[in-house]
Order: C-alpha cells, then structure tokens, then sequence
C-alpha cells in the first residue's frame, strides 16, 4: 500500500513535467513558425555595406546677387527752392545764366550735371519765373518749339511717349520722351526726357540725356521744390 501512494506522486510529477515541456515546444514553434517579414532588393540596387545616419537637413535659398546701386549725393540750392538726390560719382556747376533754349523759352539754367566721361549735361534744370499761363499750355509749346529748333538744324526729334499724369514735389507736372536723330545715321545721337512743371508761378524744367528711366524716376522723385515767390530778382538778357 505504502508502494502505491508513493508511486502516484511520482506519476503527477511526472504529468506536470510533461506538459510544461510541451508548453515550451508549441511556444518556440509559434515564434518561428510567423518570421517578420523583410523586402527582398530589387535586382541591380545597391545594398549598403555600412549602417545608415540620419543628418539634419539644411534648406538652402539661392540668392540672386544684386547690382550695388550707387551712392546718393544731396544737393540743394535755396535761392531757387530745389534740392534732389543725384549719383554721387556725378559732378555739377552752376551757371546761372539766361539763355533761349531749345524748348523755345528764354529761361534761367540754375545747375547742370554731369555723368563721368561725359562732356554734355546728363540732367540740366531751368526755371521760368513769372509765367502765368497754364502747365498745359506752356508744355504743348515747348513741344512744338522742340520739332522746330533741330529740325532747322537738320536734326529729327521724335517725341516717343508721353506722360500727364505725374507729380514733382506733390505739384502736377509732364513728361515727355523723345529722341533725336541726325539724318542718315541708322541709330540716335541722343535720348532724352524733359519734365515740367510750375511752383508759385516758377516754371522748372528738369532735361535728362542718356540716362535710364529707373534713375531718372529715382531722381524726380527725390526733388523737393519750395520756391518762397517766383523768382524775379535777376533780369533777363
């Protein structure tokens, strides 16, 4: 009897240990039995032979180098009420002389400037005191006054735009383009702009030769124009 029982523990033992062998056998086959799955290099790729880094990434933008622009010089003359900003490479006198021009008034040539290497102005400003006409009027004579002069010097000029909505110093002005052309010449001797127009009874008159419509711009748009009253203290010759 004593044999009996002592055999029937040795037989739970050995059922306990049976089944957890089992356990441990179906649980390292359900591991193997689902392997992760990978994606096979296509045919012909690189397979890298060391460990891939991560580096940080940085976004650069492309700057396109811009032209220095040119350093501005101030220039102000207080007799006349002007001051502007002109190219400080340029140089300048003042004459201050009477004189008909080619726009066919007889007017005051207050300061002239000058681009290097040029011997002819690149922008000249006048002034016509004491007019009492109209901006409108005293431009479209201008105009007719320029046709007439070169064309009597056997020179084309050719208005090539216009323009009369514009403002100097917050007063109405207009503009004009043109060129000038010496016949049988395929090309112009010379480009220009003129701008008109009328502070406290002064006509200014701002000609511009060979210079670039953004510069020219720049330049207008600096000019402050303060005349105190139309300027007749000088007489005319």
């Amino acid at each position: 009897m004593k044999r009996k029982i002592l055999i029937l523990p040795c037989l739970i033992l050995i059922v306990i240990c049976v089944v957890v062998s089992t356990g441990c056998i179906s649980g390292t086959k359900s591991s193997t039995s689902n392997p992760a799955q990978t994606v096979a290099p296509s045919a012909g790729a690189n397979i890298a032979t060391t460990p891939a880094t991560t580096t940080p990434i940085v976004l650069v933008t492309a700057v396109t180098p811009q032209p220095s622009a040119s350093t501005l010089s101030s220039y102000t003359n207080n007799p006349y009420g002007i001051s502007l900003s002109y190219p400080s490479e340029w140089s300048y006198n003042e004459p201050g002389t009477w004189g008909v021009r080619d726009y066919g008034r007889n007017t005051l040539n207050i300061v002239n400037f000058y681009a290097p290497g040029t011997s002819n102005y690149t922008l000249s400003i006048d002034t016509d005191p004491g007019y009492s006409g109209n901006l409108e009027d005293y431009f479209n004579k201008a105009v007719v006054a320029l046709q007439n002069t070169y064309t009597q010097e056997n020179l084309a000029w050719d208005e090539t735009g216009a323009s009369y909505q514009m403002q100097i110093s917050g007063n109405k002005a207009y503009r004009i383009d043109y060129v000038l052309e010496k016949y049988g010449y395929s090309k112009p001797i010379a480009t220009g702009v003129q701008f008109y127009t009328i502070v406290n009874g002064n006509v200014y008159i701002f000609t511009y030769v060979g210079v670039s419509n953004d510069e020219s711009l720049a330049m207008v748009k600096s000019i402050t124009l303060n005349p105190t009253s139309p300027v007749t203290t000088m007489s005319r010759i």
